[in-house]
């Protein structure tokens, strides 16, 4: 893995896990990419980097969700 994919993957997962805490403790439906992005200490527009929408975000907490499972 490169360096830059490393940084991607890292960015990616600390935005994953501030959504997951957020998630948990809100809900889904009132946690909104707002709340996501002060919760990881990211800007909004950051998170639309690696994320296209909360929907997104939701489908890659799932996916890893699943993943864990089937291990």
């Amino acid at each position: 893995m490169s360096k830059k994919q490393a940084l991607t993957e890292f960015h990616r997962g600390s935005i994953l896990a501030a959504a997951e805490r957020l998630f948990a403790e809100k809900g889904i439906d009132k946690t909104t990419m707002d709340d996501i992005a002060r919760e990881s200490e990211y800007s909004k527009a950051t998170l639309y980097v690696y994320f296209q929408s909360k929907e997104e975000i939701i489908n890659a907490i799932f996916l890893s969700g699943l993943v864990l499972l089937q291990r």
